[in-house]
Parts: C-alpha cells; sequence; structure tokens
C-alpha cells in the first residue's frame, strides 16, 4: 500500500532564499557590505504540511557578522512543523582602510598612509570602514604594510575635556535634575569621570552620554 501525505517540499533553494532574505532585511542595521552565506552542505529537500509557513532565522551571532550557523524554525498555525540549522560561511566583503606602507606607533595618520581595500569584515575586529575615521588621529602600535587599521588602535579626541564645562543630569523619584559642572579629567563616550559640580563645589562621578553631557547616578 502507498501512502500519500498532501504537503509542500522544502528545497536547498527555499532555504538559501530564508536565510539570504533575513540578512537582506537586517543590511540596515549592519554595515556597508556584501554578505554572501555559503552553505557547508546543501541541505536535502524536505516536506511540511500544507499550510502558509512562517520562518524564524537565527544567527549564531547576535550580530550576524561571523556567523557560522543559522538556525531555522517553521511554524503553520503557531505549531512548529521543522526546526533545523545550516552550517556555513557567511563573508561580509567591504571596503576598510589599511596601511599602505609600514607606520610606526605615534604616527599622526594622513591620507597617503592609508587606502581602501576589500576584505571580509568576519575576520577583522573594530577595523576602519570611513578613511575620515582615522586621518589626522594618532595611531597607537606599529602597523605593517597591508594590514588593516584596526579602530581600537587609534587615539580618538575626548569627547569631553578636563575643565571643560559640561551639564549634569540625574534622575530621582521621576524627576529629571539638572546642574553644571567641570571636568576634572578628560572623558570619552561610556567612561566614568571626575566632575565638579558648581552649585555645591563638590566633586561626583558622573558617566559621559554625549558632548558637553554626563550623567549621574542619583
Amino acid at each position: 500500500m502507498t501512502v500519500h501525505r498532501q504537503g509542500t517540499t522544502i528545497t536547498s533553494e527555499d532555504i538559501q532564499g530564508l536565510i539570504n532574505d533575513f540578512i537582506t532585511a537586517k543590511t540596515r542595521e549592519l554595515p556597508k557590505a556584501v554578505y554572501t552565506f555559503t552553505p557547508t552542505d546543501p541541505p536535502l529537500p524536505f516536506m511540511v504540511p500544507t499550510g502558509k509557513v512562517q520562518w524564524e532565522v537565527t544567527p549564531s551571532n547576535p550580530g550576524i557578522i561571523g556567523s557560522s550557523r543559522f538556525a531555522l524554525i517553521g511554524r503553520i498555525d503557531n505549531q512548529v512543523v521543522k526546526n533545523f540549522s545550516i552550517r556555513g560561511t557567511l563573508e561580509a566583503l567591504a571596503p576598510v582602510a589599511v596601511a599602505v606602507a609600514s607606520l610606526r606607533r605615534d604616527t599622526i595618520i594622513t591620507e597617503n598612509d592609508i587606502r581602501m581595500e576589500t576584505r571580509d569584515l568576519s575576520t577583522l575586529r573594530t577595523p576602519c570602514l570611513l578613511s575620515g575615521q582615522v586621518i589626522g588621529k594618532k595611531l597607537l602600535r606599529n602597523t605593517q604594510a597591508g594590514a588593516v587599521i584596526d579602530l581600537a588602535y587609534i587615539e580618538f579626541p575626548p569627547m569631553i575635556k578636563k575643565g571643560a564645562l559640561v551639564k549634569i543630569f540625574g534622575q530621582k523619584n521621576g524627576l529629571e535634575l539638572t546642574a553644571t559642572g567641570i571636568a576634572r579629567t578628560d572623558g570619552q563616550e561610556g567612561q566614568v569621570i571626575k566632575v565638579k559640580n558648581t552649585s555645591s563645589d563638590k566633586d561626583i562621578f558622573c558617566r559621559v552620554t554625549a558632548p558637553g553631557l554626563v550623567e549621574v547616578q542619583i
């Protein structure tokens, strides 16, 4: 006796399309690049029951770049009909800044020191995607010719400089409180620095949140 089951066949091309569509939908949240996912082994076709399948796609890396696997869950009327994962390689090709020649530590980078070359972002840590990010900045370590300029080794000017007037912002019992202060030290975004409250003449610790703005926990 032959049993015939009604359903829809999902091909390897369909699965590739689901992953590609997921990546495309997320491109606004990602660096501008050409993204290509290549499965290690093309998935075999399978069948799901007849009906409209809602697919949930989850990358192994929440930031997508560097993901080596995508998990897919298919549901019909909120019931799981298929749950599987696909391993592979995700490339993210984009122009990044590289050193034209070997650069020594403490070099102030000029336009002639770098060029933009296409590299795979998934193999890099914090590459420079725009030349303007590093031109005029100080290099904090020796960099060989052809090496990618890593933003982790670039000295950026502080968001708030020592002695600058800042606005202190805080919240207490749902009320917003503000005061004026003077930065005791330089500070980058997210750093905690000491600030002199000009009203109380006391030093307090605040977190740098924007140019000229710090936040204090009350």
